[in-house]
């Protein structure tokens, strides 16, 4: 009976493959069309969030994985968007979202197919149908994340006015609030590794990737935070494009850790014998 590989073969494998798959490069382009859909997506959630009483903290709470720049940005177009509530910048900015994160969505589902050797035709209109609906899923990911993020103290309260619910469980509801943000962001994520890929797999086959891709990301974005705001001075070198500098590497590092996930759970498939390698040509 074969021996499994071990540890050192996944990561040798890992790193051979994050060059020779050409992650950085597929991160490159998923980034493109993250960058031109996150102005959208800034516009759609900003013109939301100002017609509603928003306190310092609740805006602080749902970007304080960002660097300080890119808050001091969203910060002044909140403040914009407040002082001149119109209904145009949410419409325009719901179709641009759903249009360029489509097009994200769509070059997301080649590459990581490409990353499980899924060589499978499928037509136009499934493609576009499957992008639409991810990009529904993440959308959803926003709104519910800034509910919870936003609602949540209001909602326990009035919970706890209208019920006989003792305190010390809506207390216990209302801390819980971020971490149920939290867990809505890795559902989406798990679910990317699951319905992406043209194959049948299980949520337990694909749960070490999306775990990989969630805890890389939010380690890799507080580092990052980190580094912008306490070492590097984009601002010195690129003046007002510094926020845009920023946003252009975090949105990059971002895809990088999206790609792994489906990567290491490749990796590991093969290792366990539930996938066969792929033949070159």
């Amino acid at each position: 009976m074969a021996r499994k590989p071990g540890a050192m073969w996944v990561l040798r494998q890992f790193v051979g493959r994050y060059f020779s798959e050409g992650v950085p490069q597929a991160a490159a382009e998923l980034s493109y069309f993250l960058l031109f859909s996150f102005c959208p997506i800034l516009m759609f959630t900003t013109a939301v969030l100002a017609r509603i009483d928003l306190s310092e903290y609740v805006i602080d709470t749902v970007t304080q994985f960002l660097p300080e720049s890119i808050q001091t940005m969203i910060h002044g177009y909140i403040e914009y968007l407040s002082e001149q509530p119109r209904l145009s910048p949410l419409i325009l900015g719901t179709v641009l979202t759903i249009y360029f994160l489509s097009r994200a969505v769509r070059s997301l589902m080649r590459k990581v197919n490409e990353i499980y050797g899924v060589h499978r035709r499928v037509g136009t209109l499934y493609q576009v149908v499957m992008s639409l609906v991810f990009t529904c899923g993440f959308l959803l990911s926003i709104i519910g994340t800034l509910a919870l993020v936003v609602f949540g103290r209001t909602a326990f309260r009035v919970l706890r006015h209208w019920f006989p619910v003792p305190a010390m469980v809506t207390n216990a509801l209302e801390s819980a609030s971020m971490p149920l943000a939290v867990c809505i962001i890795f559902l989406f994520v798990l679910l990317v590794n699951r319905l992406v890929p043209n194959l049948r797999l299980t949520f337990r086959q694909v749960l070490p990737g999306a775990l990989f891709s969630f805890g890389s990301w939010v380690l890799v974005s507080l580092v990052f935070s980190f580094y912008v705001d306490n070492i590097a001075r984009y601002s010195l070198l690129y003046g007002s494009l510094g926020a845009i500098i920023v946003l252009m590497l975090w949105l990059y590092i971002t895809c990088i850790t999206l790609l792994l996930g489906p990567m290491l759970n490749h990796i590991l498939l093969l290792r366990g014998g539930v996938l066969q390698p792929r033949r070159h040509s």
